[in-house]
């Protein structure tokens, strides 16, 4: 199991965290690599169209719950939800559990196209 360190701002100085979320976070930012190295895939027509459908389909907790992805989507900022889609894909081939399945439920359509997308490059 991997661990990271933790600064002394926590309960117990330098205290050890079992989980691995340094792998998550590595991830996520590898997704935003992924992302401008592909042009933008987050600032595409397509993404935004199935991001939009997405959003328009959810519940109201899942509304609450990604509502700042969702207002950063209205000025053209989808950037955080594929890092968090890509993480979540790379989770899943690698048989990790992802660290927020949430995101796969609520945005399915923007899953798929990360998907394929990464699939076929």
């Amino acid at each position: 199991m991997a661990e990271k360190y933790i600064p002394g701002d926590h309960k117990e100085e330098g205290m050890v965290e079992s989980q691995p979320r340094w792998a998550a976070t590595v991830l996520h930012e590898l997704g935003h690599s992924y992302d401008r190295n592909s042009k933008l895939i987050s600032e595409t027509q397509a993404f935004a169209e199935l991001f939009n459908q997405d959003a328009a389909a959810m519940n109201a907790n899942q509304q609450q719950r990604f509502a700042k992805d969702i207002e950063r989507a209205k000025q053209g900022k989808r950037g955080e939800v594929f890092a968090n889609l890509f993480m979540d894909l790379i989770c899943q081939q690698a048989n990790f559990k992802p660290p927020r399945p949430d995101i796969a439920r609520a945005f399915p359509r923007s899953l798929a196209f990360v998907q394929k997308y990464l699939a076929s490059h």
